[in-house]
């Protein structure tokens, strides 16, 4: 059963590790937690952005697909994977991914905010 304490727990320590520059260390924390909590959703996305910063964008990109399939739509599940599709070559995929996600949330949310950063850099890059 998701504890939020634990999931805020697990969320400030990963947090701690990658600004002490310890991705890897954070990643593995992260997959084992997830493995015994798959329900925290809130930690999915943190899985795809350790990876990606531990230098293992193939690994990002399996969580990524895990995630999605675990939670279809989720906007912050959505905004990784379309960065770990970006960080792995497929660009235009990452921006057809904000486009649908942009369709059906609020631009002026949090993840709203971050899907236009995300969308306007992507389509920048040739």
């Amino acid at each position: 059963e998701a504890d939020p304490s634990q999931e805020a727990s697990i969320v400030a320590l990963v947090g701690f590790l990658m600004r002490s520059e310890r991705a890897r260390e954070a990643a593995l924390l992260v997959d084992e937690h997830i493995r015994d909590y798959p329900r925290h959703l809130q930690v999915w996305p943190l899985t795809m952005e350790t990876w990606l910063a531990a230098g293992h964008p193939e690994t990002a990109l399996e969580r990524s697909e895990e995630a999605t399939m675990l939670f279809p739509g989720f906007p912050p599940v959505v905004l990784s994977r379309a960065r770990v599709l970006a960080a792995t070559g497929e660009r235009v995929a990452a921006i057809d991914l904000i486009d649908e996600l942009l369709a059906r949330i609020e631009e002026d949310s949090n993840e709203g905010r971050a899907a236009l950063r995300l969308q306007h850099r992507l389509r920048q890059q040739k």
